[in-house]
């Protein structure tokens, strides 16, 4: 699986390493010792509710924030745009349940410019967006990433739900003209099959250079289209290797 993305080498001059550990950090919730088991489950049934409603408020009003990976600091579109607007940037764009901390770590190890921080608020709330996302489309992030393409060059690269926004971004940039020219797109574990993947990039006028997912990735079970292998590793990958969708 050591694969170096040579498309995106040789055109901004920065290899992806696909190869990149993409764990997990989210946010875990605790229960004090002194609530009973009915005030528990009656609290958690009403927190899993919220969570859901904020999924959706999520898939349709929430902001990413831009960071330079090197200097770990936030940056305006405007200031992206100064930066990396004459010879475009990698941009990177987290997964589910990702602290900015680990979105940074796994941004740096896919030698990302740029970290388009796809936010977390709860596991339930995270997979509600993405459940969204991968139904419907362009989401409240995918537009506001797909802005930026149709103003510079950009090499996307996603894992994960961070691969169903990067796809959806191409979708929104052709619907505005189009992503400039020379854009790609990469992505890991992602929900979105390659067919997919690649018709996105294509309609918003970019490329699909590279998808990778592992043998026993649970999400095959999302992502196999017309392949019957691809469901049975999904399955097995999910009752005996879920480490295989973090392990890039």
């Amino acid at each position: 699986m050591d694969r170096i993305i040579r498309s995106s080498e040789n055109r901004l001059n920065a290899g992806i390493d696909v190869n990149a550990n993409f764990g997990g950090g989210g946010v875990k919730y605790g229960s004090g010792s002194d609530l009973s088991s009915d005030s528990y489950f009656g609290s958690f049934y009403t927190r899993g509710l919220f969570d859901i409603f904020t999924g959706i408020w999520d898939f349709g009003f929430s902001k990413g924030a831009y960071y330079d990976v090197e200097e770990k600091r936030f940056m305006t579109e405007a200031e992206v745009l100064a930066k990396y607007g004459k010879n475009g940037a990698i941009i990177f764009t987290n997964g589910v349940n990702s602290t900015l901390e680990v979105a940074f770590m796994h941004a740096k190890d896919a030698k990302a410019n740029v970290l388009f921080y796809n936010p977390t608020y709860s596991s339930i709330a995270d997979y509600t967006e993405a459940a969204l996302e991968w139904l419907i489309g362009t989401s409240s992030l995918s537009r506001q990433l797909g802005s930026l393409t149709t103003k510079m060059q950009v090499n996307l690269v996603g894992h994960s739900q961070g691969a169903i926004i990067s796809s959806n971004a191409y979708i929104y940039a052709g619907f505005k003209g189009g992503a400039v020219r020379g854009s790609t797109l990469i992505s890991a574990a992602s929900p979105y099959g390659s067919i997919r993947q690649r018709l996105s990039a294509s309609f918003g006028g970019a490329t699909f250079v590279y998808g990778e997912t592992n043998t026993f990735d649970p999400i095959k079970i999302l992502s196999s289209g017309l392949n019957p292998v691809g469901y049975v590793e999904g399955a097995i990958g999910l009752v005996f290797c879920g480490d295989q969708h973090t392990d890039y």
